[in-house]
C-alpha cells in the first residue's frame, strides 16, 4: 500500500490494534482514492461489472477445528486428491455460470439495507470444517445469502424477469441445486 500511496493512487489512515491503542478500542486501517486514481477514473469510468477476481483463486477451503466459541477456524493447507480436484472443478464451473448469468439486484424501496448489496458478489467457496472433507462442505459467498427471504424474492431478477429467487438458490446455496450445471448424474458436488 505504501507504493500506491506514494504514487498518489490512494490515501491511507493506518489502524491501531485495540491492545496498542491505549483506550482498548483500536481502529481499522482505512483507504480512499487519491488524486491520481480519481483523475484516472474521471478519464476511464469503472463500474462494478469491470471489477473481478482471479478465476484461479482457491475455492475449496478446509478449516481447522475451532479452538473456542466465536473462533472461525483457520484455513489449512492440504494435499489435493481426486475428490478435491473434482470439487474445485465443479465450484469453478458454478462460479463461471454465476459470473456470466444475468442476475440483478433491484431494490424495491430506498431502505438503507440495500446500500451494501453488490450483485456482482457471486464468487462461491466450499468450506469444510474440523480438518475434514467429510464435515460441512457448504457453499458461501453469494450476495443473496445474507438477504431476507422477502428481498431474495422481490429484488432479484434473472434474465430481466422478477424471480422467486429462493426457489432457485436457497440462502445457503445447497449443493444439490447445482445439478443442472454439473457433468455428473448425481448432485455434482460430492
Amino acid at each position: 500500500m505504501d507504493a500506491f500511496t506514494s504514487l498518489g493512487a490512494c490515501k491511507m489512515r493506518q489502524g491501531v490494534h485495540r491492545l496498542r491503542s491505549g483506550d482498548g478500542k483500536g481502529s481499522k486501517t482505512t483507504l480512499w482514492p487519491g488524486p491520481k486514481l480519481i483523475e484516472f477514473l474521471d478519464r476511464h469510468p469503472v463500474t462494478f461489472a469491470d471489477l473481478g477476481r482471479n478465476p484461479d483463486e482457491e475455492v475449496i477451503v478446509q478449516k481447522a477445528p475451532k479452538e473456542r466459541f466465536g473462533d472461525k477456524g483457520k484455513w489449512l493447507d492440504y494435499t489435493d486428491n481426486d475428490d478435491t480436484v473434482r470439487m474445485r472443478s465443479e465450484v469453478r464451473r458454478i462460479n463461471r455460470w454465476l459470473e456470466d448469468a444475468d442476475i440483478e439486484y433491484v431494490p424495491m424501496d430506498d431502505g438503507p439495507r440495500h446500500a451494501k448489496i453488490n450483485d456482482q458478489e457471486r464468487r462461491l467457496r466450499r468450506y469444510f470444517s474440523n480438518a475434514s472433507f467429510q464435515e460441512h462442505g457448504r457453499l458461501y459467498g453469494g450476495f443473496w445469502q445474507n438477504l431476507s427471504k422477502k428481498d431474495r424474492g422481490d429484488c432479484i431478477y434473472i434474465d430481466g424477469e422478477d424471480v422467486e429467487f429462493h426457489a432457485i438458490l436457497t440462502h445457503r446455496f445447497h449443493p444439490i441445486l447445482t445439478h443442472p450445471y454439473s457433468s455428473h448424474s448425481d448432485s455434482g458436488c460430492g
